[in-house]
C-alpha cells in the first residue's frame, strides 16, 4: 500500500480516531474513482512511510530539509464503494 500527501482540493470530513484525524475521500487513478479512507500516521509509523517517499521522491526528500514542521503524511486505504464520500 502506498502513503501519498493527500491533495487539499479533496472534499472531507474532519473527524477524530483517537488523536489521529481521518478522512473520507475518493481519489482518481487511471480514470476510475476508488473511495478511501485518508489517516494521518504518527511515530515510527510516520517515519517508516516518510523515508519510503523520500527514498523514492527526491522532491519531497528535499522539501523536508527545507522546512522546520514536519510534513504530514497520509495512508490512503480503499473502502467499500458503499460508504459514500461526503460532499
Amino acid at each position: 500500500m502506498s502513503q501519498l500527501p493527500l491533495s487539499p482540493g479533496n472534499q472531507h470530513t474532519g473527524e477524530t480516531r483517537g488523536s489521529s484525524l481521518f478522512f473520507l475521500a475518493q481519489i482518481t487513478i487511471d480514470g476510475q474513482t476508488v473511495p478511501v479512507t485518508a489517516e494521518e500516521l504518527h511515530g515510527d509509523e510516520r517515519a517508516r512511510a516518510w523515508q519510503k517517499i523520500a527514498d523514492s521522491s527526491a522532491r519531497f526528500a528535499a522539501y523536508q530539509n527545507k522546512t522546520d514542521r514536519e510534513p504530514p503524511v497520509i495512508r490512503l486505504t480503499p473502502r467499500s464503494a458503499q460508504a459514500s464520500c461526503p460532499g
